[in-house]
Order: structure tokens, then C-alpha cells, then sequence
């Protein structure tokens, strides 16, 4: 027989399990469910012989529970840490935006789900029991390094978009407030603020810099 205990103190997450090992399409499975003093425990009793089977089952179902209840939490961790400047409006629309990509974009959803598979599955072959808080906060560098890198590309589209809708509301201004004169203008920033400026690099007033 082999099991492997699943421990957690969430409840959500506990149900969860429950009820996704309850519907595996697998013979001589069975659960039990304990509440020690630190964790609640969901331990997988599998009698049968189709063991590489039963680990493919048990890392798919631990995979899918990792992305559902930590994915958005982790990406709040990197944004908060790696891109802290931004406000609490930019910060929520940068978050919206990455999982939106994490959930629809199939390549990326596959590329993250194949990394925590790969690291769930050679952990609970060696081992009879996950904490699964300790093994996302530690065993899952490689998952990370993909949200990061996704993540610091939704803040650089951010960043595109913020300055184009700036550089537009800016042209607008402009041609509002008088004829123009000038062939090309260019979008730049000095001290958090942007402006527009000539070829001859002088700046362009709009009405902005007269408020």
C-alpha cells in the first residue's frame, strides 16, 4: 500500500482535496482526513498496483490545488516586492492583468502547471508526506522564475500603455490649444512627469502646464 499525508491549515483548501481525490478515476482509493494540533492532515491510502499511475494522479490533483489557492497570492509577493513604486490602483490593475494572462494564455498556463507537476511529483516519490505552505514557499523556484518573468512582462506592457494614453492625452492638449506648428514631438519624463518636446528638444506647452 502506499499513501501520502497532505497537510494544511487552510479549510478551503482541505474541502478541496477532499473532494478532488473523491472523484479520481482510480480503483483502491481511499481518504482519510485528520485535524491535528498544527495541521489538517488528508492522507491518500492507495492498495492497488497501478502505483505510477496513482503519483501522476496525487501530483496532478496537488498541482491544480497550487495554482487555484496560491498563484494569486505569489503574484501579489513579487509585484509587492520587485515593483513596490507603483500605487494600490496601478497595483491591482498590474495583478488583473497577470491573471488574466496566468489563466487564458494556454502556453503559459501549461509552462507553469508542467513546472509544479515535475516538482510535486519527484517530491512525493521520495517522501510520504507535503506541508503544502513549506513546499510552495521553498521547493518551487522554478514556478517563481516563470511568474517573475511574466510578471515583469505585464509591467512593462503597463508601462507602454500608461505612456502612450499619457503621450496621447498630451497630443490632444496640444492640438487644442493652438495651431501646430511642429512636425514631430516626442514623450518624456522629468521627476514623474511627462512632457512634450520639439526636435529641437524645447518643451511644448499645453494646456496641462498652465494649470
Amino acid at each position: 500500500m502506499k499513501s501520502i499525508c497532505i497537510k494544511s491549515n487552510n479549510k478551503y483548501i482541505i474541502d478541496y482535496l477532499l473532494k478532488e481525490f473523491s472523484n479520481v478515476n482510480l480503483d483502491c482509493v481511499y481518504l482519510s482526513n485528520h485535524n491535528f494540533k498544527i495541521y489538517n492532515n488528508v492522507i491518500v491510502h492507495y492498495t492497488g498496483t497501478n502505483i505510477k499511475t496513482f503519483y501522476n494522479i496525487c501530483s496532478s490533483v496537488i498541482s491544480n490545488c497550487i495554482l487555484f489557492f496560491y498563484e494569486r497570492k505569489l503574484t501579489k509577493s513579487i509585484l509587492s516586492y520587485n515593483y513596490f513604486y507603483f500605487n494600490d490602483i496601478e497595483n491591482k490593475q498590474i495583478l488583473d492583468d497577470c491573471m488574466d494572462l496566468f489563466t487564458f494564455d494556454e502556453d503559459i498556463y501549461n509552462e507553469k502547471y508542467d513546472a509544479i507537476y515535475e516538482a510535486v511529483h519527484s517530491y512525493i516519490t521520495e517522501n510520504h508526506s507535503i506541508v503544502l505552505s513549506g513546499f510552495v514557499n521553498f521547493r518551487l523556484q522554478k514556478y517563481k522564475e516563470i511568474l517573475d518573468y511574466h510578471i515583469d512582462l505585464c509591467v512593462n506592457n503597463f508601462l507602454i500603455e500608461k505612456e502612450y494614453c499619457e503621450f496621447i492625452n498630451l497630443l490632444h492638449l496640444y492640438v487644442n490649444s493652438k495651431e501646430s506648428t511642429i512636425d514631430i514631438v516626442h514623450l518624456v519624463y522629468i521627476n514623474k512627469e511627462s512632457i512634450l518636446i520639439d526636435d529641437n528638444k524645447n518643451i511644448i506647452q499645453t494646456r496641462k502646464q498652465y494649470v
